[in-house]
């Protein structure tokens, strides 16, 4: 409480939204759309921790900054309809749409404060400013897109589309700023056919087709461009004067293009007795080529030892299920239940050699002993999965130290010298999601969901950090660190394969009841419901860590580190009332 009441930290957003809209009909069937929207966001930030709050010699901190965002948008286009015959309808379409966006911020900080009732007020009452405790930046990026779309389907039976876009981004290079992107689309409604005329219990048969190209350009403006950054102060030789140095961050590389991802989809939808049962099957295979990474390349040929590139391909070739069935509609009780199914794989076609080590060797850890470039488990390699883990192999312990075969074919108690192998992958080979809603008596609501990962590793890094018995008794362990403590281990976190563990789960993800009362009778009152809701309610795994729930947010996922909070369980009562 102490720290609660002592320290500041205030987060102020606002976020500014207006969007105009207009419709024209020009004649029967053709009409035009503009849209212009514009967004702004603005953050500020104060900080402010007064001196001694977390140790004695804590000298205190103080910090305000200033973020804004602001974006331009317009989007035009022409849409014409026709149907010819109560047969052939065509719907053709073609625009125009702009995207600017700027970015721009400032900080200051500084340390030592003089009076702890002024607070980051003003940073100036503060003693000591250092080099980079100011600065500023602002980024500016533009989307320009030109696209066409053409649908076609015959008595609602056959159908066919294209569409196709040229995009243009400031973000890439000056010979590759514009890229193609286009679509195409086809399907049949079976059960319009003459041949299931008589299947009365078919609704829909669908079969479907399509292949795509989309392209990515999420990326931070600049990256195509060389960048410099200031490193510190240094002393003029012939003046005395005190100058700001500075080193270029990357190189410019003008042949940045557009990282693209060719998609082809197969599926069939169907729905069966009045609908009761329903579901579809699809098969997709997806293909993403030059994807972006920064690359690293001699230092004495350029500005920079890092460039920004296209430097990869990555194949994703899976197969999803989804079934619905309305199992019991009866006056006073319904239930309705959803299954979905998915199994993908994703595969390293190409990495290219020497790519930026956030990229090919990924998966850093640090803290507790884990210090130096050899503590990192994931490896990106062409052939291989993408982020699989890459470990040195654990073949005995010796005086408390894991031993694991060395480099050079004998064996080594040290990291920086163990042979690493694969050793399993965070990529779960199936996915599940079942979801049921049940009603009783009209009023009472039941809603559940299960979600499962099976086929997968994690990495249990908090195991890893806690069961070294090195940092006893001042930080936290696991009780096996004490045994080993009694056996005189001595060593440090380790990495090994010994902290790969099988993540699969079954997880009761979320539980809600619901009561709807009766308020036929109040004309003001439209309806009023009773609810309590759960989430995350339980977990079944053999895993030992606290939840083996894995972020798949980039290349870098598949760990379990103690300084990540884990998912909690919540209970929430609730009224919810309509007039």
């Amino acid at each position: 409480m102490a720290v609660i009441n002592q320290v500041t930290n205030i987060r102020d957003a606002k976020r500014y939204l207006a969007s105009l809209k207009a419709d024209f009909e020009f004649f029967k069937g053709f009409t035009g759309t503009s849209i212009i929207s514009y967004i702004r966001n603005d953050q500020e930030y104060t900080y402010f921790r007064p001196k001694g709050v977390f140790a004695s010699a804590d000298n205190g901190f103080g910090r305000r900054s200033y973020d804004n965002t602001a974006e331009k948008q317009f989007e035009g286009y022409l849409t014409y309809m026709k149907t010819l015959n109560e047969k052939h309808n065509l719907n053709i379409m073609g625009g125009y749409s702009y995207r600017e966006a700027t970015f721009n911020g400032l900080f200051a900080q500084a340390e030592n404060p003089q009076s702890p009732y002024i607070g980051a007020n003003d940073l100036r009452t503060f003693a000591e400013v250092n080099y980079g405790d100011v600065g500023s930046y602002k980024n500016n990026e533009k989307l320009i897109g030109f696209f066409g779309r053409a649908q076609y389907n015959y008595k609602e039976k056959y159908y066919l589309s294209g569409s196709l876009r040229r995009d243009g981004s400031s973000k890439f290079g000056e010979n590759n700023k514009w890229g193609w992107f286009p679509t195409v689309a086809t399907s049949w409604n079976m059960h319009h056919e003459g041949f299931l005329e008589g299947a009365s219990w078919l609704d829909q048969l669908k079969l479907r087709a399509s292949y795509g190209i989309s392209g990515n350009q999420a990326f931070a403006s600049g990256y195509s461009q060389v960048s410099y950054r200031p490193t510190g102060l240094a002393t003029n030789p012939e003046t005395g004067e005190q100058v700001i140095t500075f080193e270029a961050a990357r190189n410019d590389n003008p042949d940045l293009k557009w990282e693209k991802t060719a998609e082809t989809n197969i599926g069939i939808d169907f729905a069966f007795f009045s609908s009761k049962l329903s579901g579809s099957i699809e098969v997709y295979s997806k293909n993403t080529t030059d994807l972006l990474y920064p690359k690293a390349v001699s230092a004495e040929a350029n500005l920079s030892n890092r460039t920004f590139m296209n430097a990869g391909d990555i194949s994703n070739k899976g197969v999803e299920l989804f079934l619905q069935a309305h199992v019991v509609n009866k006056s006073n009780f319904t239930y309705k239940t959803s299954l979905t199914v998915a199994h993908n794989k994703s595969k390293w076609i190409e990495l290219a050699a020497n790519t930026d080590e956030g990229y090919e060797n990924n998966g850093w850890l640090s803290g507790r002993g884990a210090i130096g470039d050899a503590f990192y488990i994931i490896r990106n390699q062409t052939g291989h999965e993408v982020s699989e883990f890459y470990v040195p192999e654990v073949v005995a312990m010796i005086d408390g130290k894991f031993v694991f075969n060395s480099k050079d074919g004998g064996y080594t108690d040290q990291l920086a010298n163990a042979q690493r192998t694969f050793a399993g992958s965070p990529n779960p080979d199936v996915e599940l999601g079942w979801s049921n809603h049940l009603t009783f008596y009209k009023n009472w609501t039941l809603d559940f969901s299960f979600r499962s990962m099976i086929g997968h590793e994690k990495y249990n890094a908090t195991k890893m950090f806690m069961d070294s018995p090195f940092d006893l008794p001042d930080l936290n362990a696991v009780e096996e660190a004490l045994d080993w403590a009694a056996e005189g281990r001595v060593s440090t976190a380790t990495i090994s394969t010994d902290y790969i563990e099988d993540a699969s789960f079954v997880k009761l993800d979320f539980v809600s009841v619901g009561y709807n009362f009766d308020v036929n009778k109040i004309t003001w009152l439209h309806s009023i419901k009773l609810y309590i809701v759960a989430n995350n309610v339980f977990t079944l795994t053999k895993y030992s860590g606290a939840d083996p729930e894995i972020n798949y947010a980039n290349l870098a996922y598949g760990w379990d580190q103690y300084n990540v909070y884990p998912n909690t369980r919540t209970i929430t009562f609730g009224l919810n009332a309509t007039f």
